[in-house]
């Protein structure tokens, strides 16, 4: 049996909707399945998931250069060295450059 029913997306809809899996359900009396577009709830409850987010705020501060130079002088493959690249940019934005959300949270307070 093959599997005739599918989906069809494009880039838009996938950055628009970034929660959605696709299920094909279970052949009932044809060799069609039904498609199911499901959307997940996304929860802030697993920190490994999170969404590494750039702040183009960045790039204002005097220290980001130098930190961006040592950071990719380092001898690693392109997939450690982005998922370093990724916490080591956490912990720079938590020591260094100050965390805008707790900013703007006091501001707000």
């Amino acid at each position: 049996m093959e599997r005739l029913d599918c989906i069809l997306i494009n880039l838009d809809w996938c950055i628009r909707f970034k929660n959605a899996l696709v299920l094909h359900l279970p052949f009932f009396k044809s060799n069609h399945r039904a498609v199911l577009i499901k959307f997940i709830e996304l929860t802030g409850t697993n920190k490994n998931r999170r969404l590494f987010r750039f702040i183009v705020v960045w790039l204002t501060h005097a220290q980001f250069d130098p930190f961006i130079k040592e950071f990719w002088c380092k001898e690693l493959n392109w997939d450690d060295r982005l998922r370093d690249f990724r916490v080591e940019l956490r912990r720079w934005n938590k020591e260094v450059f100050g965390n805008i959300f707790a900013w703007k949270c006091k501001l707000i307070r």
